[in-house]
């Protein structure tokens, strides 16, 4: 090997053993931490959080459309704390299978109005229960008695094979019913013998029993074999040809987004867990109908049977966390000190800061939105806990001026502390925590790459030279055992 090649050589190997024997300068104020330490403090914004819909082809119930228009996913989790999650108003769901019956008839819909005629003092209208989901609704004019009746019909259809193994399936939202009162929705043949589900104030069971108060959400699914048949005429199921909708006693409106006399099986909605039995351990259960006003509650979305795959809901609410683990880079600065004496027992100290926020989403509504920290430290190790509110984007983490500090509320380990429990939407909060560690967790709080870097209290620049010149001894002997070995190589 030539003198030149040789240099080129040594001079290669320098650079790369300086490298690797110079620690990280990023580590003393790098913008990340590592999450698993059980030391490192992991504040989060706990919250309710409403999307405004949510499509079920999606791979994760956090993605969401933002005020641009953009599909992305928001920075938190489903909390796993909870049994059933999830929850949903099956009626408000855009789904096609809701409204395509007769599904043999092109352009034809039972959730169409043109479709449908009906008494003078009962209007048919179309009406969208919430945004995006189609909807019939049917309503008396105010003016009903205890002995009136009125009916509206849909007669577009023509059911004659497998009737008694389809179903009577309706999904409706009762918005008025006076006591007393019932809306019967019958399956009728063509000589007037017909199944029926009613809504009625004045029960409170029944397996034909749709609703019997106001509310959103019932779901009444039922196989019409199993259906007992009113007799109008000779007492025995013929073709199918007529859905009644029939007001009797006194005034309704209700708005149906779904009706199918087509399937031969349910609409699974969903699974919940629940104990059915005594032995305290929750069973999966499969829902299929809903005939109580409030959301359906659900363990998982994926649950929801394949009807769902392509729907939208509307209103998707469950529990999530924002926690400091899911920030960007630039949202998060870590500072780690080496304090030698100054702080007996301990090896040095970890300064963190969290730059965090609920985005302010026309998709993501937040209820009872609270910042709240889990203590990681027993008390004696904290130095310090520190928040500033309504922080402009712009503005430095060491330009911060005005903080609240919060370090009295830290008093045990695993203690439960709110930092901010009037948190608005869209507005900055920086959480800054001091905390002195032993070297055990000052190691374990390292981001993966780099290392803690020079920084010292204990001996000014006595401790950073010493520090330094044991890095360069380390660097000097890898090099020269390297340049002993360039040299064997080369046969010199």
């Amino acid at each position: 090997m030539s003198a030149s090649s040789r240099l080129l050589t040594i001079l290669a190997v320098v650079m790369a053993v300086l490298l690797v024997t110079t620690p990280a300068a990023a580590a003393d104020a790098s913008s990340k931490i590592d999450f698993s330490a059980d030391a490192t403090p992991n504040p989060g914004y706990a919250v309710q959080l409403t999307k405004a819909s949510h499509n079920m082809s999606w791979d994760s119930p956090l993605i969401y459309e933002n005020n641009d228009g953009d599909i992305v996913t928001a920075p938190a989790e489903v909390n796993g704390s909870i049994d059933n999650p999830y929850e949903l108003t099956p009626t408000h769901v855009a789904v096609d299978d809701f409204g395509a019956f007769p599904h043999d008839k092109e352009n034809v819909s039972a959730l169409s109005a043109s479709e449908w005629s009906s008494d003078s003092t009962l209007t048919v209208v179309n009406s969208q229960p919430v945004t995006g989901v189609d909807g019939l609704n049917i309503a008396t004019n105010g003016s009903m008695t205890a002995s009136d009746s009125v009916s509206a019909s849909f007669s577009n259809f023509s059911i004659e094979n497998d009737i008694q193994k389809k179903h009577l399936a309706v999904g409706v939202d009762v918005d008025a019913l006076d006591a007393d009162t019932t809306v019967e929705v019958r399956a009728v043949d063509d000589d007037g013998d017909y199944y029926v589900a009613e809504v009625n104030s004045s029960r409170t069971t029944g397996s034909d029993l749709i609703a019997n108060s106001t509310g959103d959400g019932y779901v009444f699914q039922e196989q019409m074999g199993k259906m007992d048949l009113v007799t109008a005429g000779d007492g025995s199921v013929g073709t199918l040809e007529t859905v009644e909708v029939v007001v009797t006693g006194g005034d309704a409106d209700v708005t149906m987004s779904m009706l199918n006399l087509d399937k031969l099986s349910k609409y699974k909605l969903g699974t919940t867990l629940k104990n059915t039995d005594d032995d305290d351990d929750l069973e999966t259960v499969d829902v299929y109908e809903k005939n109580a006003s409030g959301n359906l509650k659900l363990n998982e979305l994926s649950s929801m049977g394949s009807w769902a795959d392509s729907a939208e809901i509307k209103g998707l609410t469950f529990d999530a966390n924002f926690t400091a683990e899911k920030l960007p880079d630039e949202d998060v600065k870590v500072e780690f000190k080496e304090t030698g004496n100054k702080y007996p027992g301990y090896y040095g100290t970890v300064t963190v800061q969290y730059r965090m926020d609920l985005e302010d989403a026309y998709d993501l509504d937040y209820a009872f939105p609270v910042l709240q920290d889990e203590q990681s430290v027993t008390r004696d190790r904290v130095l310090s806990v520190e928040v500033a509110e309504g922080v402009s984007e712009s503005t430095a983490f060491e330009d911060i001026e005005s903080w609240t500090d919060k370090t009295a509320s830290y008093t045990s380990l695993d203690r439960s502390i709110t930092l901010d429990d009037t948190v608005q939407p869209g507005q900055d909060t920086v959480v800054k925590f001091e905390y002195k560690v032993t070297e055990d967790q000052f190691t374990a709080m390292q981001p993966s790459v780099g290392g803690p870097g020079f920084s010292s209290d204990d001996g000014g620049w006595f401790s950073f030279v010493n520090g330094f010149v044991n890095y360069i001894a380390a660097g000097i002997a890898t090099i020269a055992a390297s340049i002993g070995l360039v040299k064997r190589r080369s046969g010199a």
